[in-house]
């Protein structure tokens, strides 16, 4: 958050702090007049968590049997062009390598990875 302004900013980067409440996620910029785009997050962790921020089922997020992948598909309306996920560290969170895979109309558009530590 910007300390003026309460805003929320992101920053990129290759390491998320691990701090409780840290926030983390992807911005991807879209160059569409359409006024829908659906998008798709295949997000894996290291290692389980202690939990999920969702039942391992629930409209359109999943958890992988084995608690390391979660994949959600949602519809949105692009922001002036751009689309957005954003996560936050929890307690239980595993530190090291994460990947999100973010596909968007049915074609890959970008992969993130980065380190929680």
């Amino acid at each position: 958050y910007h300390l003026q302004s309460g805003e929320r900013v992101f920053v990129p980067g290759r390491i998320v702090p691990y701090h409780e409440n840290q926030g983390y996620g992807w911005v991807i910029l879209l160059d569409t007049k359409k006024p829908k785009i659906r998008w798709r997050e295949e997000f894996t962790l290291p290692a389980a968590p202690a939990l999920w921020d969702s039942p391992v089922s629930q409209g359109g997020h999943f958890i992988s049997e084995d608690k390391r992948v979660s994949i959600m598909e949602q519809e949105v309306e692009p922001d002036n062009g751009l689309i957005y996920h954003n996560w936050a560290v929890v307690p239980g969170d595993p530190k090291g390598r994460y990947i999100i895979r973010v596909i968007v109309e049915n074609r890959l558009e970008e992969v993130f990875e980065f380190d929680v530590q």
